[in-house]
């Protein structure tokens, strides 16, 4: 179990690792850390898939016994790595978007940041709350994808705006 919550730690810090360079990219639009961000995703990628084979073979063992906490706690813990996964496999894409924009100052318009800084507070915290159980904490991380999508659609309508200006609608 020990070396599954190692793995499961090391996807957290590397997961926020990608969501801090993709947010820096998104601020300075250097090349060297778009590179960084892409060569990370198979690492990323091999960590889940360890840590997913570990906790479907645990799952498998644990299922014959009646103590359904290990079971639930193992259950929780892929799925809070696929997420993980999934949230580096964003900051890849965003990256990636980042090369069809003209102007690096485009971006700047518009509030990415406070955006970023949810998305990093509720990361971080992730395993220490699952280290210690806290339900509250957990829900707490949940709610930030309410949050974002309240933040994304208030930038959306921005966007939808510009859009109806016509200018930079390539950036757009």
């Amino acid at each position: 179990m020990q070396d599954i919550i190692g793995n499961f730690k090391l996807l957290a810090i590397e997961t926020e690792n990608q969501i801090m360079l993709t947010h820096g990219l998104l601020s300075d639009f250097n090349i060297d850390v778009l590179e960084k961000i892409t060569a990370k995703d198979d690492y990323i990628d091999n960590l889940k898939t360890t840590v997913e084979n570990a906790c479907f073979s645990n799952i498998y063992n644990m299922a014959k016994s009646s103590d359904m906490a290990p079971l639930n706690r193992m259950r929780a813990l892929h799925i809070i790595c696929v997420n993980l996964e999934r949230i580096a496999d964003f900051c890849v894409n965003i990256a990636r978007q980042t090369q069809y924009l003209t102007s690096k100052d485009f971006i700047q318009k518009y509030d990415y940041q406070s955006m970023f800084m949810e998305i990093q507070t509720s990361i971080h915290r992730v395993t220490w709350v699952f280290d210690h159980g806290n339900l509250s904490q957990a829900l707490e991380i949940c709610r930030a994808e309410f949050k974002l999508d309240d933040m994304w659609a208030q930038t959306f309508n921005i966007l939808l705006e510009d859009l109806k200006k016509g200018d930079e609608v390539t950036n757009l």
